[in-house]
């Protein structure tokens, strides 16, 4: 069964809020979150040899900010972004066609020449919570995934507004896919469950309650106002420095590497 109907739907939720591309790519300039995901990434990066990721594959890639973020951090690797959005394509092959060994692909979940290939490195940020069907993507994963898999997603309880505004289908549960990979022969390498208190439950409370203005005005609106940019370094600060990183979150951040002693 295809994905591409879900992963539909949660673009035209983002852009009932943005209101365009353009709008989303200045957004992901300035936001908070994804620095400090980041910031959680480059702590397991620290941990694998740069030279021993060669292909990267970066399935959802929206606009490219976070395949060009993974080319980044391995430099030597060729990676590949890959989204059914023509727009977030064109805007990814725009923004970093300077850059060698990275490449665009706009495909669905379902190209099998895509799937036909092996990986070093299989990730995918902030796009199983938008699916059904996410144990068929994870699966494509897991058999072409020749060494690690990166994923991000949250947990916990699902409130309305990621139902409304993101077109989130599902939250994960704690250890969910952990045992999910498991059964598929992949262990964790490194797992953060981060952000409490700042992210969960203070942050999606409040973005429960104000979401409306919290993104079609201070982000939509003002974009990158000195406003926003203010937001933006505050919430950064209190997620980075004065929230979880291993337990109580609800922002998963997991690398998992293939077990070869189970096979």
């Amino acid at each position: 069964m295809s994905n591409e109907p879900y992963t539909d739907t949660a673009h035209s939720k983002n852009k009932e809020v943005f209101g365009d591309w353009e709008s989303m790519a200045c957004f992901a300039s300035i936001s908070p979150g994804k620095r400090w995901v980041f910031s959680l990434m480059g702590r397991i990066f620290l941990r694998i040899d740069k030279k021993s990721v060669g292909t990267i594959l970066d399935v959802g890639c929206g606009i490219g900010e976070k395949t060009s973020f993974l080319k980044e951090r391995f430099p030597d690797a060729h990676a590949v972004g890959v989204d059914f959005s023509e727009d977030g394509i064109e805007i990814a092959n725009n923004r970093y066609a300077k850059v060698d060994g990275l490449d665009f692909i706009c495909s669905d979940a379902d190209d099998k020449e895509i799937w036909s290939k092996s990986y070093d490195m299989i990730s995918c940020f902030e796009t199983l919570e938008h699916l059904d069907d996410w144990m068929s993507l994870v699966d494509k994963f897991a058999s072409c995934s020749s060494k690690y898999i990166l994923l991000t997603f949250p947990t916990g309880r699902m409130r309305k507004f990621e139902v409304t505004m993101a077109g989130h289908v599902r939250n994960f549960q704690k250890n969910e896919m952990e045992d999910y990979l498991k059964s598929l022969g992949f262990k964790p390498f490194m797992i953060f469950y981060a952000g409490f208190p700042f992210f969960n439950p203070i942050g999606r409370e409040l973005a429960q309650l104000f979401h409306k203005f919290r993104y079609k005005k201070l982000i939509r609106s003002s974009k990158q106002s000195l406003l926003s940019k203010l937001y933006s370094r505050v919430v950064y600060f209190l997620l980075r420095f004065c929230s979880t990183k291993y337990r109580f979150g609800n922002q998963f951040i997991g690398m998992f590497e293939k077990d070869t002693g189970a096979l």
